[in-house]
């Protein structure tokens, strides 16, 4: 099948893969690599990847960074003091 990388194409046997034609084919979601498990029919291709949550596309921009290991963990224990502190709140609210 001309255009398509023939490993997108589960369950398929080597004769299958190069006898059929596009109609009635499954394949995996364009963003397969990007942790979609969709495997879908090949005219639902479009409408699939339009609406995929993996398209990076079609995700909110934030800021391109990632997090170093350090700065992940600082974030952490911050969230996890702000749990902390909320639980002293009520605590000290229920004592009242």
């Amino acid at each position: 099948m001309p255009g398509y990388d023939l490993s997108r194409f589960p369950n398929l046997s080597a004769r299958e893969k190069s006898e059929y034609t596009c109609r009635n084919l499954n394949i995996k979601c364009d963003f397969w690599d990007n942790g979609c498990v969709e495997v879908i029919k090949l005219e639902d291709l479009i409408q699939h990847t339009a609406i995929c949550e993996h398209n990076e596309a079609k995700r909110p921009k934030t800021c391109d960074r990632e997090l170093l290991k350090d700065e992940k963990f600082r974030v952490f224990e911050m969230f996890l003091n702000m749990l902390q502190d909320d639980s002293k709140n009520d605590n000290q609210l229920a004592e009242l």
